[in-house]
């Protein structure tokens, strides 16, 4: 009954190449992350007893509405879904312990290419030369100096606010990858984070064995480069080639970005999720252009931001009508409205409902 109701709900709108992308209008383009991994995280979520629908309702987003979309998710709203789960959970190195937990063989070929490589050395090689056909707008990089070896990842997309748990999550998968090609025994010799982790540092270094440095300019895990040689238990050179020829075939076609409105509106449902601030001139700032030109371009797409900022308002307490029990005053106050009857008015005006009526109807469909 609610299953048929919850997915109605918006799926994001994504193509390689759009009339209101980005670089057309001199902006960076917003990253993309590949559906199958926003599968895999909310599997994962799941198995750990949350309950990602619940979690999902704070963007305007439904597990059914995602699972039968072919689009990539933006970016901005993978790294919320990781910090609304720590937030929840209350559980500042949660995004450590999902890492740890995720099923990266089954993101296919890219998880392949990396497991049946010859060496660690080709294997992190190849896993960060396709990494694009994973996570856009993002640099993942294996360097070595010397006798040390960098593994690397940063997100480079501006207006991907919150990347804290998207951090220690993907440090810690490289990690886990790492550890289950040599071992997880053999020691790294030090870690860095972009953010801060300093009150928190003791943690950190009793899950990584060494020591952790935090506001970094890049997240990497840093190895001996001796490392680079161990053979991979599972190299299969048949399959190998198979998967890295599946992903050059796919990665011109997998490298997607978002149009101009859909940027903005997980932009707004990453921010309202979180309580910051989604105004227009936050907005701009995070684009990376002017407010007045940041206008300009939401004019040439016809829109406006606030008629957007309204819809996505909207679509979230309608998810959060219907799949949770928090309260009207409660919904209203995290969609960023100084009072619930002013929620109601703006709700009432879009749906023709008040939002309890809303709730009410919806949940005996």
């Amino acid at each position: 009954m609610r299953g048929m109701l919850l997915a109605k709900t918006t799926s994001w709108s994504v193509s390689a190449k759009n009339g209101n992308a980005l670089e057309r209008f001199g902006m960076q383009a917003s990253g993309t992350i590949a559906p199958q991994a926003t599968t895999l995280l909310l599997d994962a979520l799941a198995s750990k007893g949350q309950e990602p629908e619940s979690i999902l309702a704070r963007l305007g987003l439904t597990r059914s509405s995602i699972a039968e979309s072919s689009d990539s998710t933006p970016l901005a709203i993978f790294t919320t879904i990781l910090e609304a789960a720590a937030r929840e959970k209350g559980d500042i190195t949660f995004g450590l312990k999902l890492g740890r937990s995720y099923n990266l063989p089954a993101l296919g070929s890219i998880a392949t290419v990396f497991f049946t490589a010859p060496t660690l050395g080709w294997a992190f090689s190849k896993f960060t030369s396709y990494f694009s056909s994973l996570q856009s707008n993002t640099e993942a990089r294996l360097d070595v100096s010397g006798d040390l070896a960098r593994l690397s990842y940063s997100i480079s997309d501006p207006t991907v606010r919150l990347r804290h748990q998207d951090a220690d999550f993907t440090v810690a998968l490289e990690h886990k990858m790492l550890t289950d090609i040599i071992g997880p025994r053999r020691a790294i010799s030090h870690v860095d984070l972009e953010h801060d982790c300093a009150r928190d540092v003791d943690a950190y270094r009793s899950y990584f064995g060494c020591a952790v440095q935090s506001g970094r300019p890049r997240n990497a895990i840093y190895f001996p480069a001796a490392y680079l040689e161990h053979s991979v238990p599972g190299a299969d050179p048949v399959a190998n080639a198979k998967a890295e020829g599946e992903l050059q075939e796919k990665r011109s076609t997998l490298q997607q970005e978002v149009d101009l409105v859909t940027a903005l509106q997980a932009w707004m449902s990453a921010a309202i999720a979180r309580a910051f601030d989604a105004d227009v001139e936050h907005a701009a700032a995070d684009f990376g252009v002017s407010l007045r030109t940041f206008q300009r371009r939401l004019a040439e797409c016809g829109v406006n931001f606030l008629d957007i900022r309204n819809k996505v308002r909207v679509q979230i307490a309608k998810c959060m009508l219907v799949a949770t029990d928090i309260p009207l005053t409660t919904i209203a106050l995290q969609l960023g409205y100084s009072e619930p009857s002013a929620f109601s008015r703006n709700f009432r005006s879009q749906v023709g409902e008040t939002p309890a009526d809303y709730r009410t109807r919806e949940r005996h469909i």
